[in-house]
């Protein structure tokens, strides 16, 4: 298994990739903001790369939802830029 900061170049040799910390960064960070917050409104249940999946009763998913966009848009300030963000709501994996 290699660093996911290393990626092969088209040599086939591992160069360090300077995208992937930051990547690493947001996805690890953005699990310890929502963690952090208010855990009794919902918990995070998987994340895989850049999505996350909570789950909450149904009367707390706005609630989730806004408190998701806010975390995952500003988890890294010193970007300059604010991230995209898209909240689903569904039953189940299907739905979304």
């Amino acid at each position: 298994m290699t660093s996911p900061d290393l990626l092969p170049s088209e040599t086939g040799k591992f160069e360090k990739n300077e995208f992937a910390l930051p990547e690493r960064q947001v996805s690890s960070g953005s699990k310890s903001g929502l963690v952090h917050k208010n855990t009794s409104l919902g918990y995070q249940i998987l994340q895989i790369h850049d999505s996350i999946m909570v789950e909450c009763p149904r009367q707390n998913a706005e609630v989730v939802s806004k408190m998701l966009v806010e975390t995952m848009e500003n988890i890294y300030p010193q970007l300059g830029i604010k991230l995209k963000v898209d909240v689903k709501i569904g039953n189940n994996w299907g739905e979304v």
